[in-house]
């Protein structure tokens, strides 16, 4: 029973999240029944939200790295050409 719920409430808890940044959707019944469904239905729905968080965060990494690799060709600051330099060499 534990290993059903324990993902249901993690489920529950991510889609509460969203629920209740909109500020319209949070006072709606029909809203908070979909999240129980949701909730419910976690073996369907967690593995889609976590794709989601997944590629939304995959995405804005390679935009930060597309606008230093464009900071860098367009550059002529040496001191963050270093910087720049010294990152990649921790890295590696």
């Amino acid at each position: 029973m534990l290993l059903y719920f324990t993902p249901a409430l993690l489920t529950f808890t991510v889609a509460s999240q969203a629920l209740l940044a909109d500020e319209e959707s949070k006072f709606q019944v029909s809203s908070w029944m979909f999240l129980v469904a949701i909730a419910v239905l976690w073996p369907v729905t967690l593995p889609c939200i976590v794709r989601k968080k997944l590629s939304q965060r995959f995405a804005k990494v390679e935009e930060q790295v597309e606008y230093m690799w464009i900071r860098v060709s367009d550059s002529s600051d040496q001191a963050f050409l270093s910087s720049v330099d010294e990152c990649l060499e921790c890295s590696q």
